[in-house]
């Protein structure tokens, strides 16, 4: 989609570089240090998709399901989980977050065209 085509509150040009170039970014981020972590990559694919789930609250109502989706694809419960992971000492705490904040990553487009 070009800048002629784009729909209306659609980033574009230089935006959508940077918006795209963060979501890498964050996937990145998040892979290389829950391998740092050393955690279970069986638990890392079980779980990476997990927030997608919250697409089934469209099957109530298109605005509710819109809220969950978002809010499931925000960047505050994971970061609110890595805080408490971090200062509870819980590693599944802290391997939930990480692996939520790599599929927030990963659905910032950055692969698509």
């Amino acid at each position: 989609m070009d800048q002629g085509t784009a729909k209306a509150g659609a980033a574009t040009g230089g935006v959508n570089i940077l918006l795209r170039l963060e979501g890498l970014t964050l996937f990145a981020g998040m892979v290389m240090l829950y391998a740092a972590w050393d955690g279970s990559w069986l638990v890392f694919a079980l779980l990476f998709f997990v927030p997608d789930l919250s697409f089934l609250a469209y099957l109530s109502d298109a605005k509710f399901g819109a809220m969950v989706y978002n809010a499931a694809h925000s960047y505050m419960a994971p970061v609110t989980l890595l805080t408490l992971g971090f200062g509870l000492a819980s590693p599944l705490t802290l391997s939930i977050a990480l692996i939520w904040l790599a599929h927030i990553g990963s659905t910032g487009r950055w692969a698509m065209a």
